[in-house]
């Protein structure tokens, strides 16, 4: 039961970040650092996303692993 919820919640938000990324597809100015970078909104977007996800996995695989020590 809750496998076909989390397909159905992922499947949504999956949704959700393809629909943001294909309105939102003018150029914009990022500074970064020293440079200014200027690229898609869409690609900014989903930069900071994928950044964020890889980031909230290595949080909770730390945290798992103390946990596990303990």
């Amino acid at each position: 039961m809750w496998h076909k919820v989390k397909y159905t919640v992922g499947a949504l938000l999956v949704l959700f970040v393809v629909i943001v990324t294909f309105q939102n597809t003018e150029q914009v100015e990022t500074k970064l650092l020293l440079t200014t970078i200027s690229l898609p909104m869409a690609l900014l977007l989903f930069a900071t996303l994928a950044i964020g996800f890889v980031l909230g996995m290595l949080t909770t695989g730390i945290v798992l692993a103390r946990r596990k020590k303990k």
